[in-house]
């Protein structure tokens, strides 16, 4: 993510959780990740991209632990903002910070992405550090846009990031750093409002297991 890109989310962080399809895709995945969670007796998450926090505040009775991590200031304090007044530091903290570059020793029970991956040049290298993060069996969970064709972002022409993913060769990716257990489908649209009226774009969920 550039700068420019950067100082955008900084910016939207105070009214984030406003929006109703950043909430509605939220809840969405919340569904999928719960059962998984008690299944497994999933005790502590890493939310990467975190925003605001806003998918790990609906996990917070699931999970004993929670870290929060976005490379952005904005959200970041937000987020912070958000568990004072909720309470909740004894179960979530915050980490400004990128795996790519910073140094960070904890692992996981579970990692998940949500709507961030497309914005992250370097595909292979953060799906390694993912690896790096998990617990031996632990789960990854990405959350993102489909192949699309340019025009999601095409209201931003400083966008330097992917045009969604070919799930077929993010599975093979996933395969090659060492994961297994993959599997992954479209689970939502997110609609978005384009000079030619409103478009539909598809999203997949991936889940993938770190070996024991």
């Amino acid at each position: 993510m550039n700068s420019s890109e950067q100082q955008r989310f900084d910016k939207a962080a105070r009214d984030w959780d406003e929006d109703s399809g950043h909430m509605e895709r939220a809840v969405k995945m919340t569904t999928e990740l719960r059962p998984v969670i008690r299944k497994h007796q999933l005790q502590s998450a890493l939310d990467y991209g975190a925003g605001t926090g806003l998918l790990s505040f609906l996990l917070v009775e699931d999970l004993q632990s929670i870290t929060l991590m976005d490379t952005s200031p904005g959200m970041v304090k937000e987020a912070r903002r958000k568990i004072e007044k909720n309470g909740l530091e004894n179960k979530i903290k915050t980490v400004q910070g990128d795996l790519l570059k910073d140094t960070h020793e904890q692992q996981y029970d579970l990692i998940y992405i949500l709507m961030t991956l497309h914005h992250i040049l370097d595909t292979r290298g953060i799906l390694r550090a993912f690896y790096q993060h998990l617990h031996p069996g632990g789960f990854l969970f990405i959350a993102d846009l489909d192949k699309e064709d340019g025009s999601f972002h095409s209201e931003f022409p400083d966008f330097e990031g992917h045009h969604g993913f070919d799930q077929g060769a993010l599975r093979q990716l996933l395969r090659d750093i060492g994961f297994q257990n993959i599997h992954s489908a479209l689970f939502y649209e997110e609609v978005e409002e384009k000079k030619d009226g409103p478009r539909a774009y598809p999203l997949f969920l991936m889940r993938a297991q770190k070996p024991d």
